[in-house]
């Protein structure tokens, strides 16, 4: 009977001693995140709001609020005819619209003046598991985050 206590007492305090140890590891404070994620995180975040827009412009097949958030460059490198075209046949008949809210980053890649944020994106007419992918490159303006360059691959537009 003595050993049968000893045993439970020991057990007890081995159950205690682990508890103890959970509760001090959920309430230490968390880890500090590296700084260069945080700036990443960041960037994708003040990013969003171009990416939404962007997106949203393309189903509405709207070219000036596509172009809203472009820099120069990016501006010059689509013409309004471009984007219809691009709308029309690509949007339209092979992708089908953009399934809105069902756009999530894959990665992001930091140079030395920009970034890109690669989305997969769900169209209609593709698979859930094939999503397109919609690669942005995004600078800092002094009016904001601006759009440098998009691009959309996918095996339907061959790219």
């Amino acid at each position: 009977m003595k050993r049968v206590t000893f045993l439970l007492l020991v057990f007890f305090m081995m159950a205690a001693c682990a508890a103890k140890s959970t509760q001090t590891i959920d309430q230490a404070a968390p880890a500090q995140t590296d700084p260069r994620e945080q700036e990443l995180r960041q960037v994708i975040a003040e990013a969003e709001p171009e990416v939404v827009n962007l997106l949203a412009s393309l189903n509405a097949g709207d070219y000036k609020a596509y172009i809203r958030d472009f820099d120069d460059t990016a501006r010059a490198a689509i013409s309004e005819e471009q984007f219809r075209k691009f709308y029309e046949e690509s949007c339209k008949i092979k992708l089908g619209l953009y399934e809105e809210g069902k756009c999530q980053v894959n990665k992001i890649e930091k140079k030395s003046d920009f970034y890109t944020i690669y989305y997969f994106v769900k169209f209609r007419n593709v698979g859930a598991r094939d999503p397109v992918v919609l690669a942005v490159k995004i600078r800092r303006a002094a009016s904001g985050m601006k759009i440098s360059g998009v691009s959309y691959r996918h095996a339907l537009l061959g790219t």
